[in-house]
């Protein structure tokens, strides 16, 4: 037996490990079949006398195509692989047909009445899965283009103003989240949490068990004094709080960064809480980079 490690990221993009595994160990010869996904590789243990890296990697990829397919491609493998010289390892079980190199993991179908029948003169090579995206891990050691794909960016003309749009509702501002402002009763409550005024609270509260002995004669004037100063301080504190928080809050809108962005091929400048994952970003001398981004093309950057 035999221990070879086979690259399997195409295999890894569109199936599971379970069913990667289990399509490995499907083949005729192999043993058994363990993916390490985070290197996109699979260590198989299989019997060199039958098999080869090559033949194992044709018969995986036959596996996952239809019946049909397998049928097609079947007589040009076999041209393929078929040997100049007589094998030194002979399989235990030789096929009928000795000019096979890599073992059929089943017989091909009956063709159907009226099909065409598979052509041998041209070598047909396993179907290749489409490409996708790539994972994003650090993009800072990936290069542009990669980056620019896994993102869906248009380094040329940038995105469209649909496509922003569309990635701004699903993703949200590009903006760190504030805590929610307190609701307007909390505000004017906090004005009332003093030392100071709850002693005045004592005192009012003092004078008006000092009223009730006397026998209720009279207005307690100084228990209403009291009060009048305590309601008065707390709704001025109250106001004094908001018009700050309104002066605080214009002065970060006059302040907002903007950025220069590249969409439907003009180039725009927009408030940066608006950028989306994707956006081309034209910096000039003194702009504020507004997202986390990788350099595409500079000139004379220093």
């Amino acid at each position: 037996m035999r221990t070879s490690v086979i690259e399997v990221r195409d295999l890894l993009s569109v199936l599971t490990v379970d069913e990667v595994e289990k399509r490995f160990r499907n083949v005729p010869g192999v043993a058994s079949a363990t993916v390490n996904y985070a290197a996109r590789n699979v260590t198989v243990r299989y019997d060199e006398s039958r098999l080869d890296v090559a033949d194992i990697q044709v018969l995986v990829h036959q596996r996952g195509r239809p019946a049909a397919a397998a049928a097609e491609i079947l007589p040009a493998q076999i041209i393929e692989h078929e040997p100049e010289h007589e094998p030194e390892h002979q399989p235990e079980h030789p096929p009928a047909n000795k000019q096979t190199a890599a073992p059929a993991p089943a017989p091909a179908p009956t063709p159907t009445p009226g099909a065409a029948p598979a052509s041998t003169s041209t070598p047909a090579l396993p179907a290749v899965p489409a490409p996708v995206a790539p994972e994003l891990d650090d993009p800072s050691v990936k290069d542009a283009d990669e980056v620019a794909l896994a993102v869906g960016a248009d380094i040329d003309n940038g995105l469209t103003s649909e496509e922003a749009s569309r990635r701004l509702s699903a993703d949200g501002p590009n903006e760190l989240r504030s805590a929610p402002r307190r609701p307007a009763w909390r505000r004017v409550l906090a004005h009332f949490q003093d030392p100071l005024v709850y002693l005045l609270l004592a005192a009012v509260a003092i004078a008006l068990v000092a009223w009730g002995v006397e026998g209720w004669v009279g207005w307690p004037v100084d228990a209403i004094v009291i009060a009048i100063i305590v309601l008065l301080n707390g709704v001025l504190g109250y106001v004094q709080e908001a018009k700050a928080q309104d002066a605080v809050a214009a002065l970060a809108r006059m302040t907002a960064a903007t950025s220069a962005v590249l969409r439907d091929g003009q180039l725009l400048r927009l408030p940066s809480a608006e950028l989306v994952r994707g956006d081309l970003l034209v910096l000039g001398e003194g702009d504020s980079v507004g997202a986390d981004a990788r350099l595409v093309q500079a000139a004379s950057l220093r």
